[in-house]
């Protein structure tokens, strides 16, 4: 399987850092109008462990990396999570071969609060490397900035995803129009 790590922020420099995430309503409503009626949003890259907000709290509360992925590694993974297109349950594992995701990147960007591997945000990268792990995706693109760790990604994910790729000069060579 395929591990690729994108930095969008430099292939579209007007890009605004505060771009919403999935868990934000406004871009919910942005990609239910841009994506296939198929295609399943689930709320928060976290709901892979049931309790969302109580799992990320519980990583946030560690002090040690290691300790968090630990924990991580060690919790039960659900098949399904709130899917905001169809407002219902929705499998996890629809059959696509490929994920694409991303976490805050306020923990590593010069436009955040650089925190690191304490940050705030950084639990939510072992929410989406459990997805795939669950799911077996055969490939996944992490778009976050350059200076994301490539061993977070990597740990995240596991030992059947192979590093490919740190960046992608243009997110249209991997199908989003620019």
């Amino acid at each position: 399987m395929v591990l690729c790590l994108v930095d969008i922020s430099k292939s579209i420099p007007e890009l605004n850092l505060r771009t919403p995430k999935e868990i934000d309503p406004k871009m919910q409503a942005a990609l239910k109008t841009r994506l296939p009626p198929e295609t399943h949003i689930h709320n928060n890259t976290m709901d892979i462990y049931g309790d969302a907000k109580g799992t990320l709290l519980r990583l946030q509360d560690l002090r040690h990396y290691h300790d968090k992925l630990d924990l991580a590694y060690s919790l039960p993974v659900y098949d399904a999570g709130w899917c905001v297109a169809h407002d219902q349950l929705c499998p996890f594992d629809t059959g696509a071969s490929s994920r694409v995701g991303g976490f805050p990147c306020t923990d590593f960007s010069t436009a955040g609060l650089q925190a690191g591997l304490d940050g705030f945000h950084t639990p939510v990268i072992f929410g989406f490397g459990s997805k795939a792990r669950k799911t077996k995706s055969a490939a996944v693109g992490v778009e976050n900035v350059g200076s994301c760790p490539e061993f977070l990604v990597k740990d995240a994910f596991g030992p059947d995803y192979t590093w490919c790729i740190q960046n992608l000069l243009s997110p249209s060579l991997v199908g989003f129009d620019m």
